[in-house]
């Protein structure tokens, strides 16, 4: 009997293990000219899902671009990694509202699973063409930040 409650007592903590390794997030956050939207991070071990999200410029109905990009990095114990990127550029494209798809994959980098305490920030990096000022502009939109 003994055995058995031993046996029953490491399965626990198995299942707890498990259950701190899935991580999920519901995310949105604002730069000056940007929104981003319902953005999800799901987190199952070394395997992650991303996006579903919307980025809306702000103030804006419509805004006419010819480069639009967005690049989401999440900051694990201080190191950055990219975990989704999108760009897009041609002729006057309205750049005003972008769907974020959907990515799915691994995690190359560390053979530890990611557990939500190691996750220092989520952050979007958006970059797109001012037609009128003839140059890039960058904005960083912060998703989320640990309170530690």
């Amino acid at each position: 009997m003994l055995l058995f409650i031993l046996l029953l007592s490491g399965c626990k903590d198995s299942s707890e293990e498990i259950q701190q390794s899935h991580i999920q997030f519901a995310l949105d956050g604002e730069s000056e000219h940007w929104e981003i939207e319902s953005y999800e991070l799901l987190y199952d071990g070394k395997r992650y899902e991303a996006g579903n999200g919307k980025i809306t410029m702000k103030n804006t109905d419509e805004y006419v671009s010819d480069f639009f990009s967005i690049s989401i990095q999440v900051v694990i114990d201080g190191e950055s990694e990219k975990i989704q990127s999108q760009s897009v550029s041609g002729g006057d494209m309205d750049i005003g509202e972008h769907q974020i798809g959907t990515i799915n994959g691994n995690r190359t980098d560390s053979n530890e699973a990611i557990h939500k305490e190691d996750i220092d920030q989520i952050y979007a990096t958006v970059i797109w063409r001012d037609n009128e000022e003839k140059k890039d502009v960058k904005e960083t939109i912060i998703l989320y930040k640990s309170s530690t």
